[in-house]
């Protein structure tokens, strides 16, 4: 059965090829259909093919029909974009080109809200943040600040004005590290540098700035850079505030003297310098606890002498400002102060400018004061006197030796003898001993007068010549000039 059936299938096959290969519409009889059953395949008997096999039954003759031509094969070319079929397991796989790498992102950031500064106040923080959210390391980072006028920039850390951080780290692009960087100070512009920022990574430069009296609001440029290829812009603005209303005042003042012999016969002054070291605007008061009167000012002052001397600026100090009076005071003779138990020599002095004081003591002190009088009198000491022709008794005791005799403040006057003859005596010069007195002097008063000269202190002489102190040298001049 097997056989037959291949055989009648196999017959409908050529049939078909002639049928078409001819080019004319030819009738094919239908065949019976053969009726199949199907093969009982016993074990151990291998399955038959599911080609047909070669039949050997003659052709037909060329007069029955055309040749019948062979069966061709059509392969399907690979559509394009279809993914190339999976290697078998165990088969070489062409080596993996690397891929290039993210190139470098940066972006940078200020504070969230504006920079508010006190005009003379505290440093505030100013954080610039860069980060880098590329897939390469950047060169390294450069942040250069315009300031505007009467902003500074201090170094960070700074001692004495330190303030609250106010550092923001803004959220990263994914996770990584992070780091701070203290910058330096300076005055219109200053920079700040860092090192490459890697991948996912963000460094935060942390200036410091603080603003001066003069300071008004404004903008922070800020220009940050990361090589040639890499610019990046930030204004931060600023906000300048006003310093608070604070009374401040310092005082300073030394004692003058005007005049001839100015610590002796001289008047007195006292000079004041007054500055306003607050942020208020007031008129200044000075207080001097002596009468006296102006005598020379910097700027209109008022002022009131009675025991106490006031002056008053007629116009307000503003911050920063100063005067300088000087104040004269009347005294006596001497001077004020001139005795150290007098009480005079100290002058205290106030200044007050709105609720601030201040306040110094001078002290007058005469580089020329003469010594205070003596309460207890000294008596004069009695004249000594000598009888005629008798020498002046020493004031040693016999047997002990004789004490020099001192010098006197003015030096000794000459006698010069009246001469007897027509021929003028013999000048010698004198000569001193080493007991200071002329040694031709004492042998003369020992013989007594000579021939023809009056005896000294004699009947013709009158009274007895008395010897007095002498009032020459410094401390004559200090008796004159002191009416003493």
């Amino acid at each position: 059965m097997g056989a037959a059936a291949s055989t009648v299938a196999l017959a409908v096959a050529i049939a078909l090829a002639l049928g078409l290969g001819g080019g004319g519409e030819q009738e094919i009889p239908a065949a019976d259909p053969a009726v199949v059953q199907p093969s009982v395949v016993e074990p151990g008997q291998s399955t038959p093919s599911s080609e047909p096999p070669v039949s050997s039954a003659p052709r037909p003759s060329s007069t029955d029909s055309a040749p019948a031509s062979p069966p061709v094969s059509v392969v399907p070319a690979p559509t394009t974009g279809e993914e190339p079929p999976t290697p078998l397991s165990g088969t070489a796989t062409p080596q993996e080109q690397p891929q290039a790498p993210l190139p470098v992102t940066l972006s940078a950031s200020g504070p969230q809200q504006p920079v508010s500064l006190v005009a003379d106040g505290v440093a505030e923080e100013l954080p610039i943040t860069v980060r880098n959210s590329g897939g390469s390391a950047s060169e390294p980072v450069v942040t250069t600040l315009t300031l505007p006028a009467g902003v500074t920039a201090l170094p960070a850390g700074l001692n004495g004005f330190a303030a609250a951080p106010r550092l923001r780290l803004d959220g990263l692009g994914r996770q990584g590290a992070s780091r701070s960087v203290g910058c330096p100070g300076g005055v219109g512009s200053v920079s700040c540098s860092a090192a490459g920022v890697a991948p996912g990574e963000t460094v935060t430069l942390r200036f410091r700035v603080v603003a001066a009296r003069s300071a008004v609001s404004g903008d922070i440029g800020a220009r940050i850079t990361a090589g040639p290829s890499i610019t990046l812009g930030l204004r931060v603005p600023v906000t300048v505030a006003p310093p608070p209303v604070v009374d401040g005042v310092e005082l300073t003042a030394q004692a003058q003297w005007h005049g001839l012999l100015t610590t002796l016969l001289g008047q007195p002054a006292l000079l004041v310098h007054v500055e306003n070291t607050g942020t208020s605007s007031r008129p200044v008061k000075v207080r001097v606890n002596q009468p006296g009167q102006l005598r020379d000012q910097e700027k209109p002052v008022t002022c009131l002498a009675g025991v106490a001397t006031e002056c008053t600026t007629r116009a307000e100090l503003t911050p920063g400002e100063s005067v300088e009076l000087e104040i004269e005071f009347e005294t006596g003779q001497r001077g004020l102060g001139c005795h150290r138990d007098e009480p005079g020599r100290e002058v205290q002095v106030q200044a007050t400018l709105g609720t601030a004081h201040d306040a110094v003591t001078v002290v007058f002190d005469s580089w020329f004061c003469p010594d205070p009088p003596s309460e207890t009198p000294v008596p004069p000491k009695p004249p000594v006197e000598t009888e005629p022709g008798l020498p002046v008794p020493p004031s040693a005791e016999p047997g002990s030796e004789p004490r020099p005799t001192p010098e006197p403040d003015s030096p000794p006057t000459a006698v010069v003898p009246t001469p007897t003859t027509p021929a003028p005596p013999t000048q010698h010069p004198p000569h001193r001993s080493e007991h200071g007195a002329d040694p031709r002097h004492e042998e003369e008063g020992q013989r007594g007068p000579r021939q023809g000269e009056p005896p000294s202190g004699g009947p013709g002489s009158g009274e007895p010549r008395q010897e007095e102190p002498g009032q020459g040298g410094l401390g004559g001049l200090l008796g004159w000039l002191l009416g003493g």
